[in-house]
């Protein structure tokens, strides 16, 4: 495996740009062997450092982030991160036995990598694997500039996909799409998840609060209206505590601020914050009651990572508002599922909630464990395998 070498510092996007050392970190074991790739700040990036407080590198950052953006389609020079190519490229020519390549996008630019290692090497089988979607997704509000690099990106994606001998989606709406544009082979293999044992997993019981938490950011087409709505209309017992937590959320400060906003005046403690470390956000998912998962509005397919970090938790997840298609169908497979179409689904499922933390100290689901673990990315792994062997 070729990769990037994360510090675990990276909280930031300022931070996620940064140089991440210089040397290349090798690890070998009977299992695998992976290279650590140092990320080298690229001019773009340090404009982009000092824009948080310089009016004029902020111009620069933007200005230089379009040229980069176009440049990619065409040169490997415009991609800070085009050592991670040199370095598959190394391997290939030092293993000619190697007989797959799968390369994983988001940055899509690597598919511009299996592009050119195709045609250099084509005994070898491309695998474009999309973990999310690139110029097929609906998530994404253009304006009349991007929608001039999307143009540049979509020829891109159709002329370096072609290259691929089998491409993987983690959706079935999103490997129908795919399927279409492409007019390639597409197997889905979901994100899955992977934490520790349960056995390792014990959080505290609390009769007098419920903790709602939302892990990550949230797109313009996700919006907590119902939520906000439905909190306004329960009555909340005296000395109980509603809960709402969003680390992460703060990334995007127009979120941010909407979101404290919309929850100012009700009976609830809002908690926002910055990123976090793994290891931090995983113990305050495991003290959380709650998991929200809130669907894309008038959009299909798209299911996010966290949905699967949530199962991997066994914590009961309110889908508010549900998109009616796989996450729905996903959380109701697996038990754990709070399905809100809306105000008085989710009146009655608080209450219940409430009710039901008084009474016992926490919440409790009737889970599918065959469901929770096909979801695992062991068994994800697996399926990968037998794609591979095809």
């Amino acid at each position: 495996m070729v990769t990037r070498n994360w510090t675990g510092e990276e909280l930031t996007e300022v931070q996620r740009l940064q140089n991440s050392g210089t040397e290349i970190k090798h690890i070998k074991n009977e299992q695998s062997e992976i290279f650590y790739m140092p990320y080298r700040a690229a001019l773009r990036d340090r404009c982009f450092a000092k824009g948080q407080t310089n009016r004029f590198y902020r111009l620069m950052s933007k200005a230089l982030t379009a040229v980069y953006l176009v440049g990619q389609n065409f040169s490997l020079r415009f991609i800070p991160f085009n050592n991670l190519y040199y370095q598959a490229q190394t391997i290939l020519k030092a293993n000619p036995d190697i007989q797959h390549l799968l390369i994983s996008g988001n940055p899509f630019e690597q598919f511009y990598f299996g592009y050119l290692l195709k045609k250099e090497f084509s005994e070898v089988k491309f695998i474009a694997d999309y973990r999310d979607e690139w110029t097929t997704s609906e998530i994404i509000n253009f304006s009349i500039f991007k929608n001039i690099l999307w143009r540049f990106q979509k020829f891109s994606e159709k002329k370096w996909i072609k290259m691929a001998d089998i491409l993987c989606a983690n959706t079935e709406y999103a490997s129908r799409k795919l399927h279409a544009f492409h007019n390639k082979k597409v197997e889905v293999l979901i994100n899955g998840y992977e934490v520790p044992e349960l056995s390792e997993r014990q959080s505290k019981k609390n009769s007098h609060k419920l903790t709602i938490l939302h892990n990550g950011t949230l797109y313009p087409t996700q919006n907590l209206e119902l939520l906000a709505l439905g909190l306004s209309k329960i009555d909340v017992p005296e000395n109980f505590v509603i809960e709402l937590l969003f680390p992460g959320i703060k990334i995007d400060k127009a979120v941010s601020r909407k979101i404290e906003k919309d929850f100012a005046h009700l009976p609830v403690q809002l908690s926002l914050s910055e990123r976090i470390p793994q290891k931090e956000l995983f113990d305050l998912q495991l003290s959380a009651d709650i998991m929200l998962m809130v669907a894309h509005k008038n959009k299909k397919g798209i299911v996010g990572s966290k949905l699967y970090e949530y199962i991997g938790l066994r914590k009961p997840i309110l889908l508010c508002p549900t998109d009616g298609d796989e996450i729905e169908k996903t959380v109701m497979q697996t038990g754990l599922g709070l399905v809100i179409n809306n105000v008085e689904d989710l009146k009655v499922h608080l209450e219940n909630l409430i009710k039901h933390k008084i009474e016992n100290g926490e919440i409790t689901m009737n889970t599918n464990i065959m469901a929770i673990e096909a979801f695992s990315r062991r068994n994800q792994a697996k399926k990968l395998s037998k794609y591979l062997n095809q």
